[in-house]
């Protein structure tokens, strides 16, 4: 998987607990990937070198709120072509 598809935050200031609100998502298309637009947990940055797979993977739906501590890796792997549009609260 290339680097820029990779990336991963962490927010540790953040307070308690992060939220991702989905507003919208785009249409799935042929090329996509299975995995396009879903959101993973725990799985560190690439760029620290450490291969570990995330412990969730959550897909991505139309209004849905995902919570979860702010310390913990957290990205969204990308859809092939589309725009995501999400809210984030730090709690």
């Amino acid at each position: 998987m290339p680097l820029a598809n990779r990336l991963r935050a962490l927010h540790a200031q953040s307070g308690q607990f992060l939220g991702a609100r989905r507003i919208s998502v785009p249409e799935r298309h042929a090329g996509d990937a299975s995995n396009s637009g879903w959101l993973v947990l725990g799985e560190p940055d690439a760029r620290l070198g450490v291969e570990m797979p995330p412990h969730t993977k959550v897909a991505p739906k139309p209004g849905q709120l995902v919570l979860f501590s702010s310390w913990t890796w957290h990205g969204t792997r990308p859809f092939a072509e589309g725009e995501r549009v999400y809210g984030a609260v730090g709690i």
